[in-house]
């Protein structure tokens, strides 16, 4: 120490690390190991380092060899309200014997453990980044076996999800968890499936966003401003899928999808959910069995007294459940309604080939829509 109010040599040249330990901030680091050097020195009277002033117990001898460490703050930059920026408070409190109490270290300890959690963020971030390039090269391995096959698209992706939300343990909330699997499967079908997928609508709107959830970024996608014209890419084989508003939450399935895909060969593989709307993806070829189906047709019946009631027996006698019945007028027929109905299966059900080939008799118009898993 130079005088009782100079500035110590090894303060000037910023200190050298200690331990092995490299400083964040070796300049208000060495300021604070100092003033803890200071407080063990007025202990010692006479000893060598010990301020002139200091004797055993003095409270003045001790403020005034801090008063000297705050010019070096100051010299620093430094303003000391208390505390160092990032850095535990000192307090030089003295206790019923007029000793004072220990000056607190500074927060190295907290600041080096703050750097290995970012380190260890980072390996896990690296550990991520080789999962998801495998995942993508067992896609182009899929994607290979299957070439010569028709495109079909995976239904198992949303009962895996969920199987995956069930098993996590919490710590990343379940919505943030549920986009980023939507968002790695979306973009793996992509690698694994590419095709082309017609939808309604402008670029940029709710059926666009839809395809592009499913299909992911790397799919092509036509833009049709119809159901009928989007559904008429896929009969022409311009795209191998379409994806159309099929069911709103105040109005029930949307009745222009509804004839337009009746009017086809096309057969619904999937429906999409969002928070109003879901969306059909309608393809060429009906979809797989999964754990949980729908099964949707429409028909009108025939002008007779209880038909309507006979068509509805068929069901009855086989013990399938309906889930949605509805009914709209034909538009140009007076007084003819089309009939929309929801069940619970699989169109390759025993009971369902049965009740349909029943239907087929009783029934002016029948027409399966498709069988698709339940949302």
């Amino acid at each position: 120490m130079k005088g009782a109010y100079g500035f110590h040599p090894r303060l000037c040249l910023g200190g050298p690390a200690k331990h092995g330990v490299q400083s964040l901030d070796p300049a208000a680091d060495l300021v604070e190991m100092e003033v803890v050097d200071l407080s063990k020195r007025t202990r010692e009277p006479g000893g060598e380092g010990g301020h002139p002033d200091a004797d055993e117990g003095s409270v003045f001898g001790t403020r005034r060899m801090l008063e000297a460490h705050g010019q070096h703050l100051r010299v620093l930059g430094v303003q000391r309200h208390g505390s160092l920026p990032g850095h535990a408070h000192h307090d030089q409190r003295s206790d019923v014997t007029g000793r004072h109490a220990s000056v607190r270290f500074p927060r190295v300890a907290e600041r080096r453990e703050a750097q290995e959690i970012r380190d260890e963020m980072a390996r896990i971030d690296a550990q991520l980044l080789e999962a998801l390039d495998r995942r993508a090269r067992v896609s182009r391995q899929l994607r290979e076996l299957r070439k010569d096959q028709p495109p079909a698209v995976p239904l198992t992706n949303h009962a895996v999800i969920g199987d995956l939300l069930s098993r996590s343990s919490g710590d990343m909330p379940r919505e943030a968890l549920a986009v980023i699997l939507r968002e790695v499967y979306a973009a793996c079908l992509t690698l694994e499936l590419p095709v082309t997928v017609a939808f309604t609508g402008a670029d940029g709107g709710p059926e666009h966003a839809a395809a592009l959830r499913r299909f992911g970024p790397g799919a092509k996608l036509l833009a049709a401003p119809t159901a009928a014209l989007a559904l008429e890419e896929v009969s022409h084989k311009r795209a191998e899928f379409a994806v159309v508003p099929y069911e709103t939450a105040s109005d029930g399935p949307v009745h222009p999808t509804i004839l337009a895909l009746a009017a086809t060969e096309l057969r619904i593989t999937e429906v999409l959910e969002s928070a109003r709307v879901r969306y059909a993806v309608i393809g060429t070829r009906p979809s797989g069995r999964t754990a949980s189906d729908v099964t949707a047709i429409v028909f009108s019946v025939q002008d007779s007294p209880g038909s309507l009631l006979g068509v509805l027996r068929i069901f009855a006698e086989r013990s399938i459940n309906l889930t949605n019945v509805l009914s709209h007028p034909v538009g140009g027929k007076d007084w003819t309604y089309l009939f929309y109905v929801e069940m619970a299966g699989h169109l390759t059900d025993r009971s369902l080939v049965a009740a349909f080939e029943e239907m087929k008799r009783q029934t002016r118009s029948f027409k399966l829509l498709g069988s698709y898993p339940a949302p």
